[in-house]
């Protein structure tokens, strides 16, 4: 199935004693549809508060219940803040992770004089605006097959950190680009799409572009960190709320 979810309200994706997951939700609502008690694959981990359009994720069921139309009938278990978009038959032995060639992320930052009411939970809430001509100009020092230590915090588990982003972008919409976020408002949108991700990989490389946008560091900087995987010559981890993951690919 293809999934999409508000992680504000999850403790990430994976299952963990005593805590709302998005998984362990998953899995008891297949369980209350089909009185089955099954185990749902996921093709990645998302943080705490990260949220998902194309999470994909994979069990096996005996239900009569017809493969696509499954999603239809399991959103009526699920709660408000999971939603399964799709659902199909997937070809024996089929594994959302391992069987991944890529995954696209989006993470937004919201310029804004007051901190939203609404919509909180889905932008990095900033009150200055960064150069976004600077940070257009340090995605391709990024961009490309590298080892990206540098942008990789602790407690991942990684083999290995190189990996190849294929593409890092970066634009801004605004003044204004909603109505309803307030006078003055704009919001700076990233995209990152790669073969794979390190433990918050995304959120460095967009800390990092924002520090660069804020004139903290500078190209040389970057430079320096994807050259020598050294995690001080990058920039910030931005926050979680801003995540979300948009496609996988396979």
């Amino acid at each position: 199935m293809t999934v999409e979810y508000d992680g504000s309200g999850f403790c990430g994706w994976q299952a963990q004693p005593g805590q709302r997951t998005v998984q362990t939700t998953i899995e008891g609502a297949i369980g209350s549809l089909t009185g089955e008690s099954v185990s749902v694959l996921g093709s990645g981990r998302t943080d705490s508060g990260v949220h998902a359009l194309g999470q994909v994720c994979a069990f096996d069921t005996s239900s009569g219940i017809p493969p696509d139309r499954f999603s239809h009938a399991l959103n009526a278990k699920l709660p408000e803040d999971v939603r399964a978009v799709r659902s199909w038959q997937a070809a024996d032995g089929f594994n959302p992770r391992f069987d991944a060639k890529g995954k696209t992320y989006g993470y937004l930052v919201l310029v804004s004089p007051v901190r939203p009411a609404i919509l909180r939970g889905r932008f990095w809430h900033v009150t200055a605006a960064p150069d976004v001509g600077a940070m257009a100009e340090a995605c391709p020092i990024i961009e490309g097959e590298h080892d990206f230590a540098a942008f990789c915090a602790s407690g991942g588990g990684a083999k290995g950190t190189v990996r190849n982003v294929r593409r890092l972008s970066v634009e801004a919409h605004g003044p204004d680009p909603m109505p309803y976020m307030g006078r003055g408002s704009a919001v700076i949108g990233f995209t990152v799409s790669a073969d794979g991700f390190l433990y918050n990989m995304v959120r460095i490389i967009v800390g990092t572009l924002m520090d660069v946008g804020y004139g903290r560091i500078g190209l040389r900087e970057v430079g320096e960190a994807v050259a020598t995987g050294s995690r001080g010559c990058a920039g910030i981890t931005a926050p979680a709320a801003g995540l979300c993951l948009l496609e996988v690919n396979y």
